[in-house]
Order: C-alpha cells, then sequence, then structure tokens
C-alpha cells in the first residue's frame, strides 16, 4: 500500500524540470502542395513548435540539463501542467 502512494505521489508531484521537448505534431502534405492560405497556417504552426521547443530548451539548460537526462515524455503532472501553460502563454 505505501508503495503504490509513494508512486502516485511522484506521479503527481515529481521534479519540474528536466522537461521533454515537445514532439513535432505538424504533418500532412509537403508545403508544395499546399494553397496559399494553407501555406501561411502551415509556416505559423511550425513557427509556434519552434519557438515552444526553444523555450523548454532554455529552460533546460537554465536549469543545468545535459541533453542526454531530458525524458522523451512528461513523467509526472508538473511536467505536465508546466508544457501546457508554456503551450497557451
Amino acid at each position: 500500500m505505501a508503495d503504490a502512494d509513494d508512486r502516485a505521489s511522484t506521479q503527481r508531484f515529481g521534479d519540474l524540470l528536466p522537461l521533454p521537448l515537445p514532439p513535432s505534431v505538424c504533418g500532412g502534405l509537403p508545403i508544395e502542395y499546399l494553397t496559399r492560405t494553407g501555406r501561411r497556417r502551415r509556416l505559423r504552426h511550425l513557427s509556434f513548435e519552434r519557438q515552444v521547443a526553444e523555450s523548454v530548451f532554455a529552460l533546460n539548460t537554465l536549469a543545468g540539463h545535459s541533453q542526454d537526462t531530458w525524458p522523451t515524455h512528461p513523467l509526472n503532472e508538473a511536467q505536465r501542467s508546466s508544457l501546457r501553460l508554456i503551450f497557451t502563454a
């Protein structure tokens, strides 16, 4: 019982840093096949993804974590919540 409580506590209140780099979610047709409006929309989305990745990279670097220690996905609720805030900022 104590192990389950400890595990649940770690999943909710683990270390915030290092944050995982968010995966690129932009997919679909190559940009050459899109209309002008579609190209603008795709480029705007790619710019937003790059800004989010740069923010996460900067936070992890300022905290002194090397890239080989960064997780591939959020490990706890603190990281999930922080990534949500970065996405909406």
